[in-house]
């Protein structure tokens, strides 16, 4: 058989590598994110509503708190 005029067929080997996602290379690094804890929401606003609307420090700087007469 003569083989000089045959194609010669693709090395099946390297391109099985490159595509298959089980093969892991070497230069991937697994990427790691830090995790920030933050308060809860709802703490947060309990404590600012508490800090507008403290009973003990209303001040009235308009005068008398008392209804007009009708």
């Amino acid at each position: 058989m003569n083989h000089d005029n045959t194609p010669e067929e693709p090395n099946d080997s390297k391109l099985n590598d490159a595509e298959d996602p089980k093969v892991v290379s070497p230069k991937k690094i697994k990427k790691e994110l830090s995790v920030v804890s933050l308060p809860h929401d709802n703490d947060v606003m309990a404590q600012e509503m508490a800090d507008l609307f403290d009973e003990d420090r209303v001040t009235h700087k308009h005068g008398n708190a008392e209804p007009e007469k009708d």
